[in-house]
C-alpha cells in the first residue's frame, strides 16, 4: 500500500494524523497533503490497480473490476441515467456472488432507490487538498505534456472534481478503471 498523502488540520497545515477517527467525530476541518507530486500518484495508483487485477481477476471472474465511483454515484444525483449506471455497475459487482440466472435488477434497484441522491456530492478537489495550486499547476504540465507526445488520453484533467457542480444533475466523476478496494480519497486526485 503506498501512502499519497496525510491529514493536515485545514487552518493551518499542521499534522493531524494522531487524531484520527476523533477528527472525523468531532467533524475537524482537514485537508490532505500529497506526500507526492498528482502525477507520481496517479502512475502509482495504475500500477497498484494492475497488481490487484491481475491477482484477484481469476479469482472473481465473471464480475468484472467496478470502480466506486460508478457503484455509488446514484447516492450524488437524481438523475435517471447515473442511477442506470449504478444499477448496471451493481449487477456487474454481484455477478460473481449469485447464479447468473438468478440475477434479479429489480431487486437491485429497490436496494439503491431509498438512497438516491442521499448525499450531498464529494467536494472539489481545491477544497480538500492542500497546495491545491501546486497540484494543479503539476496536472497541467502533465497533461499539456502527454498531449505534446500524442497521449491526450493521459490527461489527468478528467480525474478532477471542479467546485459548484448542481447537486440534482449527474456529478460526472470521471475515474480510472480502479478496483473498489484502491479507489479511495486519498487515491483520487
Amino acid at each position: 500500500f503506498v501512502r499519497h498523502g496525510h491529514p493536515v488540520f485545514a487552518s493551518n497545515g499542521s499534522t493531524a494524523e494522531n487524531l484520527c477517527f476523533e477528527r472525523r467525530f468531532k467533524k475537524i476541518p482537514t485537508k490532505i497533503k500529497l506526500n507526492k507530486s498528482p502525477t507520481s500518484c496517479m502512475n502509482n495508483v495504475v500500477e497498484q490497480n494492475q497488481k490487484i487485477l491481475d491477482f484477484f481477476g481469476p479469482i472473481v471472474s465473471p464480475s468484472k473490476p467496478t470502480a466506486y465511483e460508478d457503484l455509488f454515484e446514484f447516492e450524488y444525483t437524481s438523475d435517471p441515467a447515473a442511477f442506470q449506471r449504478s444499477v448496471d455497475a451493481w449487477s456487474t459487482f454481484l455477478i460473481s456472488f449469485i447464479t447468473p440466472n438468478m440475477m434479479d435488477v429489480s431487486k437491485i434497484e429497490s436496494v439503491l432507490r431509498p438512497h438516491q441522491n442521499s448525499r450531498p456530492p464529494p467536494a472539489p478537489q481545491s477544497e480538500t487538498i492542500m497546495d491545491w495550486d501546486w497540484a494543479w499547476e503539476k496536472i497541467q504540465w502533465h497533461d499539456k505534456d502527454a498531449k505534446k507526445n500524442g497521449r491526450p488520453e493521459d490527461n489527468l484533467r478528467q480525474y478532477v472534481r471542479f467546485p459548484k457542480q448542481k447537486q440534482n444533475k449527474s456529478h460526472g466523476l470521471k475515474h480510472a478503471n480502479t478496483n473498489i478496494s484502491t479507489s479511495t480519497s486519498t487515491t483520487r486526485l
